[in-house]
């Protein structure tokens, strides 16, 4: 038999026999289930929303921007800053995780 063929190798190259490797106990179908799910109804209600709403969402949410920052890009005067035209996406969200039984 050539050399490097996997017969060769022998147990000392087996994984399952590596003691240092463990399962992460963090992972379990239900979890994933429950992602998937979560994903869906944000991006359920990201796909309702106006389009001026969506991004003021996805500015203040995935950008990680304030307020300020957030209704500065969006043209909205300084007087819109902590309106409900900055915040409510994030309402809508709020709201359609908890219709969906999210806390």
């Amino acid at each position: 038999m050539p050399a490097g063929r996997p017969e060769d190798l022998g147990a000392a190259n087996d994984a399952a026999e590596n003691d240092r490797m463990q399962a992460d106990d963090r992972y379990s179908p239900e979890a994933d289930a429950n992602a998937r799910d979560l994903i869906q109804v944000v991006t359920d209600e990201l796909g309702r929303m106006s389009e001026k709403n969506r991004i003021a969402y996805i500015l203040l949410r995935e950008e990680g921007l304030n307020v300020k920052e957030a209704a500065a890009l969006l043209g909205y005067n300084k007087g819109c800053r902590k309106s409900s035209a900055c915040i409510a996406p994030s309402k809508q969200i709020s709201t359609a995780l908890g219709a969906a039984g999210w806390k």
